[in-house]
């Protein structure tokens, strides 16, 4: 089973092109046998076919993007281009042209240069309002929730603030997400990192090591909240405060240590040793509850929801 990217999307594709190319540059270097390459992917589950793929870990399976209607459907995509495959593309170039003619190529400089041939990935678009919170966290969540047996890696630095929070809220609420990880670029119009020259099989151990010092991940948020604001909403009901010792007991209940307390600010107010509601705790819970009554077990299951909703689209790249 390969790895399921999610990522919110805005008008510079390569917010998510550069975080997938790299991981392609540390699967080219895996495959080479690069042992820092090997490392990072080391958690990750097998690949399921034989041959050429047995043993490689990691692999891309799915990308999902959460993106505006504009983005997905319309040309609201800035310019953009890849150095390594001499590939220019004006603004307002559909998203489906980019990523076809990008992701072809880069297929078939890994087949070329390295007798490697990654699994064909799925991408798949998730129209949001990503100006509204509440809606990202809607079509987020249900996302989330029937990818819980999925191995989820979450980009960070795509689409707008209320996305990236919806990803992060809905995340902690299901505890889905193994990665949350982010990566730097000036260079907003290249598809592919700005300090990676071509990948080949001489450049390849230096641009694995570029890779990982680039990549950084984001482990405070792989926490599960549900349990705990069940907990909290039945210890909290009809009181509109409580004691700091019933918040201890009840991590510890949880098996949270006191480290945990400060993580909870904004969903908690604390007044020396008591504790309120926070303006975010009622909105989360609503969320979460709608959440909850949405019955989508898997990805199939998904897949037909987010149809029905009308917010699905299949970029087709291969």
């Amino acid at each position: 089973m390969g790895v399921y990217h999610l990522s919110g999307l805005g008008v510079n594709l390569g917010a998510l092109t550069v975080p997938i190319s790299t991981v392609y540059i540390l699967q080219m270097a895996q495959h080479c046998g690069v042992k820092v390459a090997e490392n990072f992917f080391a958690a990750s589950g097998e690949a399921e076919r034989k041959g050429s793929q047995e043993g490689i870990r990691g692999q891309v399976e799915c990308v999902i993007a959460f993106t505006s209607k504009e983005v997905a459907e319309g040309d609201a995509l800035r310019e953009c281009e890849s150095k390594w495959f001499n590939l220019k593309f004006e603004k307002g170039t559909p998203l489906d042209e980019v990523c076809s003619k990008f992701f072809d190529k880069l297929f078939g400089h890994m087949k070329k240069e390295f007798r490697f041939e990654p699994r064909k990935f799925e991408f798949l678009v998730i129209q949001v309002d990503h100006r509204n919170f509440e809606d990202c966290f809607r079509k987020i969540g249900p996302t989330l929730k029937a990818l819980v047996d999925k191995e989820l890696w979450a980009n960070m630095i795509g689409g707008t603030n209320q996305i990236n929070m919806a990803i992060l809220t809905a995340g902690a609420y299901v505890a889905s997400v193994s990665k949350y990880y982010y990566l730097f670029q000036e260079n907003q119009k290249l598809l592919e990192p700005e300090w990676a020259d071509k990948p080949t099989k001489n450049n390849i151990g230096n641009l694995a090591l570029k890779a990982i010092e680039s990549w950084y991940e984001i482990p405070i948020f792989n926490l599960d909240l549900g349990d705990l604001m069940t907990e909290l909403k039945k210890t909290f009901e009809g009181k509109e405060k409580i004691n700091i010792g019933e918040l201890r007991s009840i991590l510890d209940g949880l098996n949270l240590g006191k480290e945990y307390i400060p993580k909870l600010r904004g969903i908690l107010l604390f007044e020396n040793e008591t504790v309120r509601k926070g303006p975010f705790f009622e909105r989360l819970l609503k969320l979460w509850e709608e959440l909850d009554s949405i019955r989508i077990k898997n990805y199939s299951e998904w897949k037909k929801w987010a149809k029905n909703e009308g917010v699905l689209k299949e970029v087709k790249i291969f």
